[in-house]
């Protein structure tokens, strides 16, 4: 008889842990592993009960990785918003009774117009970091492809408070067969670095963003009417990001001083850089 009883429990054993460990990792904890130890078939159930466990573990850490990266992206927003419609409004009204102030008080210029050239580059600091936190926030939110023109667009109507106005947009061509390869996303950081490159440096009133396609590749051009190039001047960051990103893929980038006014022009070709050979811009 007492045979009998420890025959019955070295064959039940197993499947009483094997029980214990499904039911934790049921109520959630994903971290315990399943022992996998006793005859072959409570072996076989113990190791597919545990890839699940380890599948169930990994789509867990998926979930809560999107869930912070979306309370990022919203307290980003939200940063965005409060910069735009308080601390920038505020500023610029500053700005603006300061200069109503030296139109009264003529003899007050001397003292009043480096106050007013202060809050002029203020605010333009502010729309760049309102830029820069908006344009971050939409490339995690465009992470899946998606329409090319349609994500130009959405870049620049996101540029309007960084600039202080809504640039020009012009699209042609069969733009959206950029949208899934290399080129697409390519085009719309280069456009980000031309933007903000405008909101930063460039003290614009105007600007305009043309995206064409056809059979010899992409281009894009962004052009403003703002201070220029100053002649011999070092490349910024910016512009290097965006020649590299055209060299990566065989293309080319120029930047123009259109006196008054900058041009920047990012192209690739139409193999998105697959070549063997330099690539030479098309002629105009």
């Amino acid at each position: 008889m007492t045979a009998v009883y420890l025959t019955r429990r070295l064959l039940t054993r197993p499947i009483d842990h094997l029980l214990a460990d499904i039911s934790a990792v049921a109520g959630g904890d994903y971290g315990r592993e399943i022992d996998t130890d006793g005859p072959r078939e409570v072996a076989i159930i113990a190791g597919t009960v545990d890839t699940m466990r380890t599948s169930l573990l990994a789509k867990n850490e998926q979930l809560m990785a999107a869930e912070r990266a979306s309370a990022r992206d919203d307290e980003q927003s939200r940063m965005a918003a409060d910069l735009r419609d308080v601390t920038l409004q505020r500023v610029f009204g500053l700005g603006l009774a300061l200069t109503s102030l030296g139109f009264r008080q003529p003899r007050l210029s001397a003292e009043l117009d480096p106050l007013i050239d202060e809050t002029d580059s203020i605010v333009r600091g502010l729309r760049a970091v309102i830029f820069d936190l908006n344009q971050s926030t939409a490339a995690v939110r465009s992470g899946d492809a998606g329409s090319l023109s349609a994500a130009v667009s959405e870049i620049v109507e996101n540029s309007a408070a960084a600039l202080g106005f809504t640039p020009d947009i012009c699209v042609e061509g069969p733009v959206d067969r950029y949208s899934g390869g290399e080129a697409g996303p390519e085009l719309q950081a280069a456009l980000r670095e031309a933007l903000s490159n405008v909101a930063r440096h460039a003290q614009a009133s105007a600007c305009s963003v043309r995206v064409t396609a056809d059979e010899d590749g992409l281009v894009l051009t962004v052009s403003d009417n703002g201070t220029g190039m100053a002649a011999g001047a070092a490349h910024g960051h910016g512009l290097t990001n965006i020649r590299s990103r055209a060299e990566r893929l065989g293309g080319h980038a120029a930047f123009r001083d259109l006196g008054p006014g900058t041009e920047v022009e990012w192209e690739v070709p139409a193999n998105e850089g697959v070549s063997t050979g330099a690539y030479r811009p098309r002629n105009r």
